[in-house]
């Protein structure tokens, strides 16, 4: 396989890679049943909560991986960062007119902190936007990312809320091991080597934890937690070399998920909302395992149908899609 080929084939694996991720992060969102009477339904949820620790840091990994700390001017960051929080402002601010819609007691005060990502699932575009300058304007060297892995893997463990002033969710330091890991692996042609043998390792202390937690709060950070966000992050990229080898209906599905990652992340929420209402109306929370499949194919065809018929860049840029 010669170089361009190489680099075409990582680039496959990188975007299933964040398709299997996008899949999580939508179960992390579909897992509200945790406290039903149902033993079934609660497991379910329990097992959709465990599985949602594992994108968010495939996210930070690859956002790492792929950026490229060299800005040389002003209007370069300028349009760089602008190219996250305009879809992001956008976004947030429709997601949450649904939410007043839905509570009716909402503040200007509760729309800053839901943007900020405080209680919201816009945590991860906060925390990039600090990554980016943060990165930018020290551009460390291996030794450094080195010990901020160090130190993010400790933090997360041991300290993760100890800053009452700063949410966990939007703390930089309980995410940034993630983050440095991708700066330095930067320089790898490939992703992580196909092996059964690892898989395997990595899903025993999933297991492991999952079982002594039972019933206890599902967190990314923590003496367990982390752990198993951990595992299962470097499970979900092994899993991606599998699925692109076999070419298969699912691989080139999760390929465009990833390809459009960010469109699904910005507008998820909603789609995860009324399908979590629409589960209980029905009286259908017995199968809230399939809660995810019904939210990824609905903003799958929501995009398929807006990637048709918008033409306009300035939209499109708007709603975070990529350009014509």
């Amino acid at each position: 396989m010669n170089s361009q080929n190489k680099m075409i084939h990582r680039l496959r694996e990188i975007d299933v890679a964040k398709g299997l991720a996008m899949l999580s992060a939508i179960c992390a969102h579909c897992g509200t049943s945790s406290q039903n009477d149902n033993f079934i339904i609660r497991f379910e949820s329990y097992i959709l909560q465990i599985v949602g620790l594992f994108g968010v840091p495939v996210f930070f990994f690859f956002s790492g991986m792929l950026f490229k700390p060299r800005i040389k001017t002003k209007k370069e960051l300028f349009s760089k960062l602008l190219s996250i929080i305009i879809p992001w402002f956008f976004s947030a601010t429709v997601i949450f007119l649904y939410v007043a819609i839905r509570k009716n007691d909402v503040s200007f005060t509760d729309f800053v902190y839901f943007v900020l990502g405080i209680n919201s699932y816009c945590y991860y575009l906060t925390v990039m936007i600090v990554f980016m300058i943060l990165y930018i304007f020290i551009s460390p060297k291996n030794e450094v990312l080195s010990m901020m892995i160090l130190l993010g893997i400790i933090y997360s463990l041991f300290f993760y809320n100890k800053i009452k002033s700063i949410p966990a969710y939007i703390n930089p330091l309980n995410w940034i091991h993630y983050f440095s890991f991708g700066q330095l692996y930067q320089e790898k042609k490939a992703l992580l080597e196909r092996n059964k043998k690892i898989i395997a390792f990595f899903i025993i202390p999933i297991v492991l934890f999952g079982i002594v937690n039972w019933n206890k709060r599902v967190i990314y950070w923590g003496k367990s937690w982390t752990f198993v966000s951990i595992a299962g992050s470097v499970i979900l990229i092994f899993v991606a070399k599998y699925v692109i080898k076999e070419r298969t209906f699912i691989g080139e599905k999760l390929k465009y998920i990833g390809e459009n990652s960010l469109f699904f992340y910005l507008w998820h929420m909603i789609l995860a909302g009324i399908t979590n209402k629409l589960f209980i109306i029905m009286n259908i929370e017995i199968i809230t395992i399939f809660k995810p499949l019904f939210v990824v194919t609905g903003v799958y065809l929501i995009h398929v149908l807006l990637d048709s018929i918008i033409e306009d860049n300035k939209y499109r840029y708007i709603l975070g899609m990529k350009k014509k």
